[in-house]
């Protein structure tokens, strides 16, 4: 029996509208905020923008606001774990 080939063909100009759209930009806004807050006080996020890469896709940065916060990050890494990259 032979495989059946299927070729996908994208629509790369609908794909950039769907990820910089405002329903993307909120759930990237929303994501950010719940690393924020999984990371402890004194982490902040930065304003949901479009990213250099990626055609134009939004994103947005999650960090350390305070001194207390940057020690957190470096003793505990407690941003990273937020993100889920913790030890």
């Amino acid at each position: 029996m032979r495989a059946t080939v299927t070729k996908l063909e994208l629509n790369h100009d609908g794909f950039s509208a769907l990820m910089s759209s405002s329903a993307a930009q909120e759930m990237v806004k929303d994501a950010a905020q719940r690393v924020a807050s999984k990371a402890g006080n004194g982490f902040k996020t930065g304003t949901v923008r479009q990213m250099g890469f990626g055609r134009g896709r939004v994103g947005c940065t999650v960090y350390a606001a305070t001194k207390a916060a940057r020690e957190a990050e470096s003793n505990n890494k407690a941003l990273s774990r937020a993100v889920g990259g913790g030890i």
